[in-house]
């Protein structure tokens, strides 16, 4: 199974954008979504990242990375071939040093 890391997440007025260590870069426009399309720039800027995925919390909303590679087009359909992770989540970790409210960057692997 082949991984692909998580390098950058951060967001522009209309989409989400996620970037690989290797530059392969997907987004997904928040009106794709009930929540994120009816959500105020704030609350759209206030995600965790975790080891698979993006979570806003307050709007209660879960985006994963895989599917977002896959929904691009920049994955096969399956997702057992490849997955998309964030290597810079650490579950022990609390507190806002993992929110994002500017571009999130994870420095090493």
């Amino acid at each position: 199974m082949k991984q692909l890391y998580i390098k950058k997440v951060w967001t522009d007025d209309a989409h989400i954008y996620a970037e690989t260590d290797n530059g392969i870069r997907a987004c997904y426009a928040f009106d794709q979504w009930e929540r994120l399309r009816d959500a105020s720039k704030q609350d759209r800027e206030s995600y965790q990242l975790s080891f698979s995925g993006i979570h806003w919390n307050r709007l209660d909303e879960d985006l994963s990375f895989t599917g977002m590679f896959i929904d691009n087009g920049l994955l096969p359909s399956s997702p057992d071939e490849t997955i998309v992770c964030y290597p810079g989540y650490n579950p022990f970790q609390t507190g806002s040093s993992q929110m994002a409210s500017e571009p999130k960057e994870y420095k090493g692997k």
